[in-house]
């Protein structure tokens, strides 16, 4: 079996915030490689992903601190 090598080990996407409730969740999840924010929603059994915009309407990218579980 081969070694993984750093790459393959580190995730690509962190979770920045989370609240989670009993049937809803809310996370905020940043892209290492872009540093884009993205938004992700569940209730229940749907959810859904969506890139945070700015005034702009561009992409929100973070390089702030991440979340500690």
């Amino acid at each position: 079996m081969r070694e993984k090598t750093e790459k393959q080990r580190k995730k690509r996407f962190e979770k920045v915030y989370e609240q989670v409730g009993l049937f809803a969740s809310i996370l905020i999840l940043r892209d290492r490689e872009t540093g884009i924010e993205y938004l992700w929603c569940r209730e229940g059994e749907s959810g859904g992903l969506t890139p945070l915009l700015g005034c702009d309407g561009k992409p929100s990218r973070s390089l702030g601190a991440s979340f500690e579980e």
